[in-house]
């Protein structure tokens, strides 16, 4: 197993023109970690929940705000936000996330909901 990733060895996913994720491969089951940079409204419409997991998110950079379950948070560089399992949530700003999970992200337990 990996204890060091490199950042020329993180692999870019473009989620939409508005979210860029660079996931770090470390093929551990138990926890990943990501960053991701987000112009506008992520998703465009509707909003994102993870069936499975919880997420972690630590605002690096920017300000923005978060809708979780229908309430709007404002968010800004150094302010952390836990979401459940099953949480529908959105981004709507300019900012640069890192983003942890209590085991290993996949996109199959990743919901876009209308």
């Amino acid at each position: 197993m990996k204890n060091i990733i490199k950042k020329e060895e993180r692999l870019k996913i473009q989620n939409s023109e508005e979210c860029s994720v660079f996931e770090y491969p470390f093929d551990d089951q138990d926890i990943e970690l990501s960053c991701a940079k987000i112009d506008g409204r992520y998703p465009k419409e509707g909003f994102v929940m993870n069936e499975k997991i919880k997420e972690i998110f630590y605002i690096n950079k920017g300000k923005g705000k978060i809708d979780i379950e229908n309430k709007d948070f404002d968010v800004e560089e150094g302010d952390v936000i836990l979401i459940q399992p099953k949480q529908k949530y959105f981004w709507q700003g300019n900012l640069d996330i890192v983003l942890a999970c209590n085991s290993k992200f996949s996109l199959e337990q990743h919901k876009n909901i209308k």
